[in-house]
């Protein structure tokens, strides 16, 4: 019997912060993980500022903001008729807040985010963007690390009050547990023989539910039935992890919205925005990857360096707005003739360059020259009148290094250049 009273009030007085540790401890793990992950991603920008400034904590807040802008922008504008969303990261700015509240500012998730030297990328409860936190601060805050090198900190708000809902709810909760052991305890002291097996077999069932309860699954309440100690400590024990289970669920809609705009930054970090084709960037880490593989296991490899004949000329002749649509479309037709392995890219200015994995040298002659007559036979009167746009194509197979591989296809492009342009040149 007295066991089975200590079983009562020991539940009663560990379920709610074990549960509270629990949902708060993996919820945090989640958070820490995204964070880390978004300002990998900004570092990794073309545009990005020097990490550990207060101008880059400034320029990461305001772009998240915008983009949160835009998520809230987008949702107003679903029941109208689609239009192009904005091209690229917003850039570095001060651009005004939306309604709502960022999901970064979700009072549910309670931290302060920095960078290296304390300075506030996200801010949260007293805390400014670019404010730039104490050294007991950071030695109190939780280290963001990507592949082992520090990249911020992230502060829980400890000496911040909690909000009014959290203390009347904290204290609701004890209370309503404080009033169900102790009708427990006498009850169960009054009719001891009637009560031991029903308030054992519910028990048994409560500390199961503890056990089974595990955030983002599906939450099955307790059944409750009579109205005796027991169904009153169940009955809190759903309507606690009922209200548990619904922060959780807000904290990973808050997730996912930052996986969203992680993936987004990603895209915008590999992509050239004129063209929508890959940028140099991502091509450098793809041919550094199948050069080693091709390398290794003797495959052949072949790499087409292309530029557009006379492009000043177009620009002078008929505006730089033209000359944009004309990388455009070359770049459109480039794309119907090359395989699905194939990396196309553009390597700076009106070169276009293409790596073609298990590809032979006459393989990439073939497809070039295709291309080629593409660009030729395209009708340009159509974007403006008396435009001839004509390409020449430069080619090499695997050498010894990569810098041999570019240096080979320059040499071919230059090759076709001196033979009156408009034409293909390859290796001997």
């Amino acid at each position: 019997m007295l066991s089975s009273l200590g079983a009562i009030l020991v539940i009663a007085l560990i379920t709610p912060p074990l549960l509270e540790y629990r949902f708060v401890g993996q919820a945090s793990a989640t958070h820490f993980g995204h964070f880390t992950r978004l300002i990998q991603r900004y570092q990794n920008l073309p545009d990005a500022l020097p990490w550990g400034t207060r101008a880059a904590a400034l320029d990461f807040y305001q772009r998240i903001v915008t983009l949160d802008r835009r998520r809230h922008e987008q949702r107003a504008l679903e029941q109208r008729p689609p239009r192009r969303p904005p091209r690229g990261m917003p850039p570095a700015g001060n651009p005004p807040r939306p309604g709502g509240s960022s999901p970064f500012e979700s009072t549910d998730m309670r931290f302060v985010l920095a960078d290296t030297q304390g300075y506030v990328i996200h801010p949260f409860y007293d805390y400014q963007a670019g404010q730039q936190l104490s050294l007991f601060e950071r030695w109190r805050a939780a280290p963001l690390t990507f592949n082992g090198e520090l990249v911020g900190y992230a502060l829980a708000t400890g000496e911040a009050p909690q909000t009014p809902l959290d203390d009347s709810y904290r204290t609701l909760l004890y209370q309503s547990l404080a009033v169900a052991g102790a009708i427990a305890l006498l009850l169960s002291l009054l009719v001891a023989a009637l009560l031991t097996r029903p308030m054992l077999r519910q028990l048994r069932q409560l500390s199961r539910a503890v056990n089974e309860l595990e955030p983002g699954q599906p939450f099955t309440p307790v059944v409750v039935s009579g109205t005796d100690e027991i169904a009153t400590l169940a009955k809190a024990f759903n309507r606690m992890s009922g209200e548990l289970t619904d922060k959780y669920r807000a904290l990973q809609a808050s997730n996912e919205t930052i996986v969203r705009q992680a993936k987004s930054l990603e895209r915008l970090s590999y992509t050239d925005e004129l063209t929508g084709l890959h940028n140099r960037r991502y091509f450098n880490e793809q041919f550094a990857h199948w050069f080693e593989i091709c390398t290794q296991r003797q495959r052949a490899l072949a790499l087409v360096i292309v530029d557009v004949d006379h492009f000043k000329r177009i620009n002078d002749g008929f505006s730089h707005q033209v000359g944009d649509l004309v990388l455009q479309q070359i770049a459109h037709l480039m794309r119907q003739s090359v395989r699905t392995q194939d990396i196309l890219a553009r390597f700076g200015g009106e070169e276009l360059i293409l790596l073609m994995p298990d590809a032979s040298v006459q393989t990439a002659k073939e497809i070039a020259e295709r291309m080629r007559l593409q660009i030729e036979q395209h009708p340009w009167q159509q974007i403006a009148e008396g435009l001839r746009v004509t390409a020449s194509f430069g080619i090499t197979g695997l050498q010894h290094s990569q810098h041999d591989m570019l240096k080979r296809a320059d040499e071919q492009l230059y090759r076709a250049k001196d033979n009156g342009r408009n034409s293909v040149c390859t290796e001997a």
